[in-house]
């Protein structure tokens, strides 16, 4: 494991900050907003929040979760 006066920014948000985002609790605190915002989101007629079920769970990639809210 590196040390931590050896981390870059990159390697830090990794460790603190993982890309994949299992439920919607997690997907709701990477938005902020809560899982009902999310849920609410997901169920538009034209709903582009870039999360789906995988496995009878709720996935979103951070970086297109960041992406989606900036482009809003």
């Amino acid at each position: 494991m590196k040390h931590l006066e050896t981390l870059t920014s990159a390697d830090f948000d990794q460790l603190v900050r993982p890309e994949d985002l299992w439920g919607l609790p997690a997907i709701s605190r990477a938005l902020g907003v809560s899982a009902d915002t999310v849920h609410r989101w997901r169920n538009l007629p034209d709903a582009t929040i870039p999360i789906s079920r995988c496995g009878g769970r709720w996935f979103g990639r951070r970086s297109e979760l960041e992406a989606w809210r900036a482009g809003r």
